[in-house]
């Protein structure tokens, strides 16, 4: 019972460190977002795996990588008057952030 008890405190440990990541990248996001004055969020996306799977689809056989959408990730910000669907060449991708993977 001890084993057990050691493994899950290892995986409440491990969740509070993805989860205090995944709140310093979206944090640094909204400071990229606030320095970039006149531009509006208009998408994200994982550049690693192929972003988690949905409800229904069994996760089993996938990339590990497909549950971490916020590793590895890139955001893009353009004028108000872009849309969304855009193509990013289209924007000219003058302002995108991304999140470096570190190890």
């Amino acid at each position: 019972m001890t084993e057990v008890k050691t493994s899950l405190a290892d995986v409440r440990a491990a969740y509070r460190l993805v989860w205090a990541y995944q709140k310093r990248a979206l944090d640094t996001v909204r400071l990229v977002q606030e320095l970039f004055r006149g531009v509006s969020f208009k998408a994200w996306r994982s550049n690693l795996g192929n972003g988690t799977p949905a409800s229904h689809v069994t996760p089993f056989g996938r990339d590990d990588a497909d549950f971490l959408p916020i590793y590895g990730t890139s955001f893009l910000f353009a004028k108000p008057s872009v849309s969304p669907g855009h193509p990013l060449k289209a924007i000219g991708c003058s302002k995108s952030a991304s999140l470096p993977m570190t190890g």
